[in-house]
């Protein structure tokens, strides 16, 4: 199935993303790194493509490799449509030895405007689960901030599983985004989500850490999803983990009109707005 991810000169740019057996929507299988954009930050100075972090494929998963101190994220070109969806992706740390804090997850929530979104991850050398804000324009790249419990109070603790399975497992990161309820608008009447986050087997029988809590984070106008790295470690630049399977629930992208002639009647219209 097809959908469309933008439009020039009134013609429409059709890319063609995979739909799973699920009904969930592929962004990203990782044989390609293509459809993703690079950006990394030391929390002074986000940039793209800079020299010490960078993203590959081998045709069946992305690598990202980073120095030191660099949060990096590979989101997903195309734009998320809706503020109610799911979204999740495969990823394991690579197996280093001796270095242990290499840490791979997920980013949703993404703001390309304020470089703002909410992640997870595992910490290689002790196995927590982890939620974070992640500010990738701001000294404090990773926090709370805007997180909540389902009462309301502040996120005091953002671990939520002590201890995964062994480095080098690939496992399922999720975030479903829902509309906040009633009790949650009671709670915090500022919140714009109910987020659960969990972490799964990739069969979907063994769930490693689940948690529900809500953001008051504003809903991103350019609203972007993707993998997350980062390299907490004194040595040069190193490959953080693999990934693939970048996936969003069905309502998260705008679908294509799946004819021929209605693609021929919306580029019309759109050469008729443009007076021709």
């Amino acid at each position: 199935m097809n959908f469309v991810t933008s439009s020039m000169f009134g013609f429409l740019a059709v890319s063609t993303l995979t739909v799973a057996a699920s009904g969930a929507i592929v962004l990203n299988d990782g044989s390609t790194t293509s459809n993703l954009t690079l950006l990394s930050s030391t929390g002074t100075a986000p940039s793209t493509g800079t020299a010490g972090t960078s993203m590959s494929s081998d045709g069946a998963v992305i690598t990202l490799t980073s120095s030191r101190d660099r949060r990096t994220l590979a989101y997903s070109n195309t734009a998320i449509a809706s503020s109610t969806y799911t979204v999740s992706a495969e990823a394991a740390n690579n197996n280093p030895g001796t270095f242990a804090n290499r840490r791979v997850g997920l980013i949703g929530w993404f703001n390309t405007a304020s470089l703002e979104g909410i992640g997870m991850y595992r910490n290689q050398g002790s196995g927590e689960l982890r939620l974070r804000t992640l500010d990738l324009d701001s000294s404090n790249v990773e926090s709370v901030n805007g997180l909540f419990t389902t009462g309301g109070s502040a996120l005091a603790s953002d671990n939520f599983h002590s201890s995964l399975v062994q480095s080098g497992t690939t496992v399922r990161y999720a975030f479903d985004f829902q509309a906040p309820t009633a009790s949650d608008l009671t709670a915090l009447p500022t919140v714009t989500s109910r987020v659960v986050a969990s972490v799964t087997s990739l069969d979907g029988v063994t769930t490693y850490g689940s948690r529900t809590f809500l953001t008051n984070l504003a809903a991103p106008a350019d609203h972007r999803v993707g993998y997350f790295g980062y390299l907490a470690e004194d040595t040069g630049a190193l490959p953080l983990g693999r990934f693939d399977n970048l996936s969003v629930s069905e309502n998260a992208v705008v679908p294509e009109p799946t004819s021929l002639a209605a693609l021929g009647m919306l580029g019309a219209f759109a050469l008729r707005r443009r007076g021709r």
